[in-house]
């Protein structure tokens, strides 16, 4: 398939359908009847909701990406705030104990 827009190739199955229907008792001689037809339908209802549900998930990402950056800040903030207590309160000889590599 060619690198068509989603939209594009969901309406241009869209008007087939619609064309297939309006002259379905021409094309039965050529082996698309209602069920072939039917069945063309039903996989483009397929293809629409699982459209859907991708477009839903995309956006559940979004708010969990969000939630786990928002952490992530608040994290770096207590780890900050952790390592100059430390420095300050520790001695320099066991912040290795800390994970701090710092020299001072």
């Amino acid at each position: 398939m060619s690198k068509r827009a989603f939209v594009d190739v969901m309406n241009s199955n869209k008007l087939m359908l619609a064309g297939l229907r309006n002259h379905a008792d021409k094309l039965v001689r050529r082996s698309i009847d209602a069920g072939w037809i039917d069945g063309y339908a039903d996989k483009q209802d397929t293809v629409h909701t699982a459209d859907n549900e991708q477009e839903r998930l995309k956006a559940e990402k979004k708010v969990k990406t969000d939630e786990v950056n928002a952490g992530l800040q608040d994290l770096n903030a207590l780890h900050s705030e952790a390592k100059k207590v430390v420095k300050m309160e520790i001695d320099p000889s066991t912040w290795k104990e800390f994970g701090i590599t710092d020299k001072r």
